[in-house]
């Protein structure tokens, strides 16, 4: 019967109705959304058997683990159940149109039983398929399979041509399947990794190591004895382990990375946002139930109790709380849409999705809802005694002032909050602007960049893979809107960073793990011009520079100033090679870069040396030459976007069988350094602004309900003399009353806020003067504005008639 009624009385007042869905539906679809988002990435376990005991094993700083280490981690560690180990692998996968990039790993033996996965088809790698002549299986993920061979079932058995090696496709993982979840996370493809051959190798660090806790084992525990076995391996191999460390991590930790507090924040954002909301709704609903007096008065005068008035009216707030939900859910669908799609960097963004959690989640905070907004108006719209409510609405009053003090505490409340989110944002959009500002130290405009592999073509080694990257190199730079090229093995801050030891020559020999360590990246003449990098001293990279020439190297500012602190590092020599183990190698500095932002755009840049690409294989860094493919970087006069078909062509033009993938502007490459940032303050500002507006109809809602229920006194006021412009300041005075201990409080709580999201700035204070000035002008500018109508009303109201209808 309560409901019956409620759903009449909701048509029979149709603009309430579909203005508190509306509202409701809009704080509580942003929530959902949010919420989906938080725990895809936060809450929801990872897609492996008991994944709260899979570990990781590497060095400081995530690096990469060198496999006879690993090999002595698994032999002599009494901590794990199982380990296994998992390197990167580009791969030319032929058979198309055009030779395709894969990104792949290769795992150990032991991986995927490890992991605890069971592949949708087929099986995964036998024991003896580790080892070397016996290894060419391989395993796709669920797109691979899906997009090129179009789901067919009986794929297993097909001979792929990858790398021009024939590999048998023996399994198809399933949808949900992401490996590594923190790191190669768009891997397409899995084969077996064979150690046997690269046993006794100290030096190339090129594995993540992955372990299961043994039952009964804590982390610590774990923690405590790899201590333990690696001093020990530090102690028989100094040279190669001295100063590294050995980090047991939890794997989920590695997948969730540093966006916990982030998104923590923006969860209790949006969760202001929804209390924003509740805050309005129970405006407007005590304005109503103030209309529905003599309503509410003669149910009370027929004998319906105090609680049978509440449940009816709480019946009503549910109603419109679930009709609310009903529309957040359909909001909430397109908003995980949308974040989807514009945050393609976002770990674990396949998790994210509207699933039973987030339904049940919706439909809690929808209950919820109901309640918040709905209790209050309930239990003030019931107060009153029968006769008094009936002598009030005698009186033509609408309620009487009882209401008048709430709609006030509540109109304050949602000032608090729209400044605490205002600051918020504006602090975000400080940081963001500060981190737009900062120079990377390369061209971020006009430049094109892709990837080109040679995978696959064994025959292009030595000076023929050099003579084929210099014809690449000259036929795109004469392509039409194109001016130069050049050639890098990792674009700064939009590839891998690689290090390596260095010694300058004169210098007392290092202690063994104390070389200092440096980035280094392999480059051909011309890449210094094109990326704009500008030489302090001395000269680009020239096509003399080749693999029977002396040796050559430029390095950055940062490094110079290391070597040699009094200056004068031009003509002076460094080895790569370790002074310890081997006779060095020397290279002549020829050059010093300005320093360039290499892996985070807010880290100082590092040490950093260049090597010309025709020297690579005289590098004896022990990871060998650069990879299979290389990364093209070409200047134009033109968008990034009009030349791409153009650049795809020349290089084709040279060999059509080399894979050319990644295409991207630099703008994209500075896109993606800033996605995080970018995320956060596009969120919190959404938010910032529903707030905001929601603040504003509170207040004009007050004001004007304020209004009408003054219009008796208004009325006298007038009679008596008192002029149109001081009533007009007399209306807008109450709400910026109003708006003031808002703002006061609402200062407040944004100093406590940004202190808990300091983490999240960059080169901006928590306590910034010009956002704690600038968000409460904004506010209390958007309060006058808000108040100006109802004012106007009433310094136009007509005495003689508001006093006749009184």
């Amino acid at each position: 019967q309560d409901v019956k009624f409620g759903w009449r009385s909701a048509r029979a007042n149709a603009a309430y109705s579909l203005v508190a869905i509306a509202t409701l539906g809009l704080g509580i679809g942003a929530n959902s959304a949010v919420f989906s988002v938080v725990h895809g990435v936060l809450l929801r376990p990872l897609d492996y058997a008991d994944p709260d005991r899979l570990v990781t094993l590497l060095h400081a700083d995530r690096n990469p683990v060198a496999p006879a280490n690993m090999i002595d981690w698994r032999a002599q560690a009494k901590s794990f159940s199982a380990m296994a180990a998992a390197g990167a692998w580009s791969a030319s996968l032929t058979g198309g149109e055009r030779p395709e990039r894969i990104t792949a790993m290769q795992v150990s033996e032991g991986m995927f039983p490890l992991l605890g996965v069971e592949p949708l088809l087929g099986r995964t790698p036998a024991a003896q398929e580790h080892l070397p002549g016996r290894h060419r299986v391989a395993i796709l993920s669920h797109s691979l399979w899906r997009e090129r061979y179009h789901s067919d079932p009986s794929v297993t058995g097909r001979v792929l041509n990858l790398s021009g090696e024939p590999y048998t496709v023996i399994g198809v993982m399933p949808e949900h399947f992401r490996f590594a979840p923190f790191w190669v996370t768009d891997a397409q493809l899995w084969v077996p990794l064979t150690l046997q051959d690269k046993a006794a190798s100290r030096g190339g660090q090129f594995l993540r190591v992955f372990a299961r806790l043994a039952p009964g084992v804590s982390l610590g525990q774990a923690q405590a004895e790899m201590n333990g076995i690696w001093r020990q391996l530090q102690q028989a191999y100094p040279a190669e382990n001295e100063g590294l460390t050995v980090e047991v991590t939890p794997l989920t930790e590695h997948a969730v990375g540093n966006l916990r507090r982030p998104l923590l924040v923006l969860l209790g954002a949006v969760g202001f946002v929804l209390l924003i909301a509740c805050t309005n709704m129970a405006n407007l609903t005590l304005t109503r139930g103030s209309a529905r007096g003599k309503e509410l008065a003669i149910r009370s005068a027929l004998g319906a109790s105090r609680w049978r008035l509440i449940r009816q009216l709480l019946t009503e707030s549910m109603l419109l709380a679930i009709a609310g939900g009903s529309l957040g859910l359909v909001l909430a669908v397109w908003g995980v849409r949308i974040i989807r799609a514009s945050v393609e960097m976002l770990p674990r963004a396949q998790a994210v999705s509207l699933d039973t959690n987030t339904l049940l989640y919706t439909a809690a905070i929808s209950i919820l809802t109901g309640l918040m907004f709905g209790i209050i108006p309930a239990l003030q719209a019931t107060r009153s005694a029968a006769a008094e409510a009936l002598k009030e609405g005698s009186r033509g009053s609408s309620g009487g002032l009882r209401g008048a003090g709430i709609r006030d505490v509540l109109v304050t409340a949602e000032v608090a909050i729209a400044i605490v989110l205002l600051a918020g944002a504006g602090l975000l959009l400080r940081s963001f602007l500060s981190l737009r500002a900062i120079d990377p130290g390369f061209a971020t405009s006009n430049v094109l960049s892709m990837e080109v592999s040679l995978a696959g073509l064994p025959d292009y080694t030595g000076e023929r893979r050099t003579a084929f990257y210099r014809d690449v190199i000259r036929e795109v730079s004469s392509a039409g809107g194109l001016t130069s090229a050049a050639i890098v093995n990792h674009l700064p801050l939009g590839g891998d960073v690689w290090y390596d030891g260095v010694h300058a020559e004169g210098r007392p020999l290092p202690e063994p793990g104390e070389r200092l360590g440096a980035a280094y990246r392999v480059c051909s003449p011309g890449y210094f011009r094109t990326m704009r990098i500008r030489l302090l001293e001395g000269r680009d990279f020239e096509d003399r520079d080749t693999a029977g020439a002396p040796l050559v190297t430029i390095i950055n500012e940062k490094l110079a100033r290391k070597l040699w602190p009094g200056g004068g590092a031009l003509g002076r020599r460094v080895t790569f090679d370790n002074p310890l183990k081997t006779t060095p190698r020397w290279r002549v500095v020829v050059g010093v870069a300005a320093d360039v932002k290499q892996r985070w755009l807010t880290a100082e840049a590092d040490g950093e040396f260049y090597i010309p690409f025709a020297q690579d294989g005289t590098h004896l860094n022990g990871i060998g030459p650069a990879s299979s493919y290389m990364t093209l970087v070409a200047s134009t006069n033109v968008p990034p976007g009009n030349v791409l078909r153009a650049a795809r062509e020349a290089i084709w033009s040279v060999n059509k069988s080399v894979a050319v993938s990644r295409a991207r502007a630099m703008e994209q490459v500075m896109a993606g350094a800033l996605w995080q940032p970018r995320f956060y303050f596009t969120v919190l500002a959404c938010f910032a602004g529903f707030a905001l507006i929601l603040a504003v109809i509170g207040i004009y809602g007050v004001i004007a309900y304020s209004v009408h229920q003054r219009r008796r006194e208004i009325g006298i006021r007038l009679a008596l003399g008192a002029g149109r412009g001081m009533v007009a300041r007399m209306i807008v005075g109450q709400a910026m009353k109003l708006t003031a201990v808002g703002i006061a409080l609402g200062l407040a709580a944004a100093l406590w806020m940004s202190c808990w999201m300091a983490s999240l700035l960059h080169d901006v204070t928590p306590a910034d003067p010009a956002t704690f000035l600038a968000v409460p002008l904004v506010l209390a500018f958007a309060a006058a504005a808000a108040s100006y109508v109802p004012a106007r009303r009433a310094a136009r109201l007509n005495a003689s008639a508001a006093l006749r209808s009184e």
